[in-house]
């Protein structure tokens, strides 16, 4: 007996693109209250379900720069989480869908008074307070109830591409071109 064999399978793995809502090199992904969020080379989207019940990717309007990397920040003292996004002209924080802020446009490289170009932001676990900033500089950020204080700038006159904080609360960076440098931070 010769025939055509069919068989549908009901897959989890689902592809998103361009008709999707999506657009640019995708940088970052990270799921924050109940929504998945897409940082790209161009935009932040976050997922949504249409009227048809399909999905797909709205912009967070006002960003519209380069984005590289979430931080989900847990605050110490168990307030709410907070999402934040390194990005070429700063620090933003997510605010719900389809909003966001700069985080604080007064935080400027010291050396040039522009703002940060910005590749990585992690949560310290050493200092749980505090936000590891890296980009054209390394600084740290203290997350405070009414506001941010900037701390401790060392500029590699590099980009950091990767932030790692070991067990000693040392931190290490990995730069574009002169390799990993580590650092000890006192206070």
């Amino acid at each position: 007996n010769i025939g055509i064999s069919k068989a549908e399978i009901n897959s989890p793995i689902r592809f998103f693109n361009e008709r999707s809502g999506l657009s640019g090199t995708i940088n970052d992904i990270i799921r924050f209250n109940g929504s998945l969020y897409v940082a790209t080379s161009s935009n932040v989207y976050f997922m949504d379900e249409n009227q048809n019940g399909t999905v797909e990717f709205r912009k967070i309007e006002g960003l519209t720069t380069q984005l590289f990397d979430f931080a989900l920040y847990t605050p110490p003292d168990g307030g709410a989480e907070r999402l934040f996004i390194a990005s070429i002209t700063g620090l933003h924080e997510i605010l719900e869908k389809g909003r966001a802020r700069i985080l604080d446009p007064n935080i400027r490289n010291r050396n040039i008074g522009q703002p940060y170009d910005l590749r990585r932001a992690v949560q310290s676990k050493a200092n749980p307070d505090h936000l590891l900033i890296a980009g054209s500089s390394f600084f740290t950020l203290r997350i405070e109830r009414n506001g941010i204080t900037q701390l401790n700038e060392i500029n590699l006159q590099d980009i950091i591409q990767a932030i790692a904080e070991d067990d000693n609360g040392d931190i290490w960076l990995a730069t574009s071109i002169k390799g990993v440098t580590r650092i000890r931070i006192s206070g």
